[in-house]
C-alpha cells in the first residue's frame, strides 16, 4: 500500500509567487520613498529660494526707507536753519540734491545714504556719514557699507548664493515726480519746486520722493527661462516712500 509523505515547505511554484508578490511591495515601497524624496527636496529648495529672495528684497527697501535719516529732532531743525539760505533757480529734483539714493541702473547697482549731517556750507544740503550698497555681481547679491561706497569699486561681500538663486536684476529707479509739501502746514495745498527751492521761500518745505525697487532672480540653471516666465522667476516691484524725505528750510 502507498503512502503519500507529508509536505513540510513550501513547493517550487509556492516560492515563485512569494517572490513575485515581495518583489512588487518592495518596489512599491522605493517608489513611494523616492517620490517622497523628491517632493521633500523639492519643497526644501522652493522655501530656501523664497526665503532668500524676500530677505533681498528686505534689506534693501529697509534700507531705502531710512534713507536720509536726521536722527533726532534737533538735527533737524539745524538742518532747516542750514539750508535756510540754500537757492537753485533751476528748481533742482529731490533726486539729484537728496543726496540720499543712488541708482545705476545699467550695472545693477544702488548707493544709500543712511544718516546726514548738516554741512557747514549752507550750499550743502547733506553730507552723508555712513552708506550701503547693494549690486548683483555674477548673479550674486553683495553688500557694501562704509562712508566711501561705489558701485564699481571697494570691499564687497555675497548676501546670497548662485547656487540657491541666479539674481538677474536689482533696480531702484525714481517712480514720478517729487512731492512738495508744506512742512509748516502739511494739510494746505501742494507747493512748487519754485516754492521750495527760490531764494525768498516763506515755508519749509519737505521734498518726498518714491522709489521703485525692481528684483528678479532665476532657479539655477533655468536654461531658456527669462524675468518675464511667471511660473518659474521670482520677480517683485515695490513702491518705497524714504522715511525721512529730503526738507529745505524758509530763508531767513
Amino acid at each position: 500500500m502507498l503512502t503519500l509523505a507529508t509536505q513540510k515547505g513550501l513547493g517550487l511554484a509556492e516560492l515563485m509567487v512569494s517572490l513575485v508578490v515581495s518583489s512588487f511591495i518592495v518596489l512599491a515601497a522605493i517608489t513611494h520613498y523616492t517620490i517622497t524624496y523628491r517632493t521633500t527636496i523639492s519643497a526644501q529648495n522652493t522655501a530656501l529660494r523664497t526665503q532668500q529672495f524676500t530677505t533681498i528684497e528686505h534689506i534693501v527697501s529697509s534700507a531705502i526707507r531710512e534713507s536720509g535719516y536726521l536722527g533726532s529732532l534737533s538735527n533737524i531743525t539745524t538742518h532747516l536753519t542750514t539750508t535756510g539760505g540754500y537757492s537753485n533757480t533751476s528748481s533742482p529734483t529731490a533726486e539729484e540734491h537728496a543726496d540720499t539714493v543712488h541708482p545705476d541702473t545699467l550695472n545693477n547697482c544702488v548707493v544709500i545714504e543712511i544718516g546726514t549731517a548738516t554741512g557747514t556750507d549752507s550750499s550743502v544740503i547733506n553730507e552723508a556719514y555712513y552708506l550701503y550698497g547693494f549690486r548683483i555681481d555674477g548673479d550674486t547679491v553683495q553688500s557694501s557699507r562704509g562712508t566711501s561706497v561705489a558701485c564699481n569699486s571697494g570691499t564687497w561681500s555675497d548676501l546670497t548664493v548662485s547656487d540657491v538663486l541666479e539674481f538677474k536684476s536689482l533696480k531702484v529707479t525714481q517712480d514720478g515726480n517729487d512731492a512738495f509739501v508744506n512742512a509748516d502746514s502739511p494739510t494746505l495745498s501742494a507747493l512748487t519746486a519754485e516754492d521750495c527751492y527760490n531764494s525768498s521761500r516763506t515755508n519749509n518745505c519737505l521734498i518726498e520722493q518714491l522709489w521703485q525697487l525692481e528684483l528678479c532672480a532665476l532657479p539655477p540653471s533655468s536654461g531658456t527661462v527669462t524675468c518675464d516666465d511667471s511660473t518659474s522667476a521670482y520677480f517683485s516691484q515695490l513702491l518705497i516712500t524714504p522715511r525721512n524725505p529730503l526738507m529745505t528750510g524758509a530763508t531767513p
